[in-house]
């Protein structure tokens, strides 16, 4: 996510939807009783909330760098207001960077970031169609993440004691009649069972889009492909 250590935050990528309709002053109140990470509205370091000096927040963005100001006391932190950062003489917002994202155009979001954009989660049990078929996925929720283009990406993996290369797929699984969105990695190199364990998926390049195929043999010829292109 985006927030993790990257202080341009005009508004955040990793918002909880049941903070949209809430007022600034209400929104604090919320997180304090829900015990939500006040790092949402900031780049958080120890007691101290990074934000630039466009930064806004709540319902239709009423609050800003005073609000953030005057609840200073009441929360235990210390505002610090940067400058925009800037490329070309652009502004680089936190908006331009979730268009690349869902765009596809993941080469340049990461660019933009100074590192890979990466989505972290625990996996969960799947319908183990990619193993029935030999390539094994680890599956991941988006949760609240910003959703990328769907298709194909050359990923690298982090988890316990591992780094890999893989690919990912996001979407909705097209030729298997899927529903529901989800984030379908094959990591290089591991056939272990690694549910509910936690991995991050670090986002590479786009390789192309998702598709649906007329079978299961088409499916698994275009996968060995998607692996060779990761891989180079």
């Amino acid at each position: 996510m985006i927030r993790e250590d990257f202080p341009i935050l005009n508004s955040s990528l990793y918002f909880n939807t049941a903070y949209v309709g809430l007022m600034s002053k209400s929104l604090f109140d919320y997180r304090n009783k829900m015990e939500y990470s006040f790092s949402s509205i900031g780049y958080d370091f120890k007691n101290e909330k990074v934000v630039d000096n466009c930064f806004s927040l709540g319902f239709k963005r009423k609050g800003n760098l005073k609000t953030l100001k005057f609840f200073e006391n009441k929360f235990g932190y210390k505002s610090i207001i940067t400058k925009p950062y800037k490329k070309n003489k652009k502004i680089i917002s936190s908006t331009i960077i979730r268009k690349k994202i869902a765009s596809g155009k993941i080469n340049e979001a990461n660019k933009l970031l100074g590192r890979k954009w990466s989505i972290e989660g625990k996996v969960i049990a799947g319908e183990k169609r990619g193993r029935k078929i030999g390539f094994p996925t680890c599956n991941l929720k988006l949760n609240n993440y910003v959703v990328p283009r769907s298709g194909v990406y050359a990923v690298n993996v982090t988890g316990n004691n591992f780094t890999k290369k893989g690919i990912a797929n996001i979407g909705f699984r097209p030729t298997f009649n899927g529903q529901s969105l989800l984030l379908e990695t094959n990591i290089f190199g591991i056939n272990k069972n690694l549910y509910n364990k936690v991995i991050n998926v670090h986002f590479k390049k786009f390789i192309r889009k998702e598709k649906k195929f007329n079978n299961i043999q088409e499916l698994k010829k275009q996968i060995k492909i998607d692996i060779q292109k990761a891989k180079n």
